[in-house]
């Protein structure tokens, strides 16, 4: 069950490297944010009542702050560069120095913030 709740905590994650352009269109991105917030509901609701392994549970709240990071995140590239952030992960163009630098920024930021926040701060 652990392994499942690993998994939904890095949803937003693993949205982020395969279908990214779910994170930039509205749509489906209101659609991954209500999930997400169901699922920071079910890890505080698993907490409360102790079902699970209570530090496996608290997983489950991590979708919710990567998603609202990213968000965060794309709107101050947006204001400064005028454009949506590009995947750089297959591509050695230096023009897009400014892409990486955000995806490494996001991955750095959307793993070991939440997991501070969760671990010490939202027990």
């Amino acid at each position: 069950m652990d392994f499942i709740y690993i998994i939904l905590g890095m949803n937003t994650l693993i949205v982020f490297i395969y279908k990214r352009d779910w994170l930039l269109r509205r749509k489906p991105f209101l659609i991954l944010l209500f999930v997400n917030f169901l699922l920071l509901i079910l890890g505080y609701l698993l907490q409360y009542y102790s079902v699970g392994n209570h530090k496996m549970v608290v997983v489950l709240k991590m979708p919710m702050l990567s998603q609202l990071l990213f968000i965060g995140l794309v709107i101050i590239f947006r204001k400064v560069y005028n454009r949506d952030p590009v995947d750089t992960f297959w591509t050695m163009d230096v023009s897009l120095m400014k892409d990486g630098i955000f995806n490494f920024f996001f991955w750095v930021v959307a793993i070991i913030l939440p997991v501070i926040l969760i671990f010490t701060l939202l027990k």
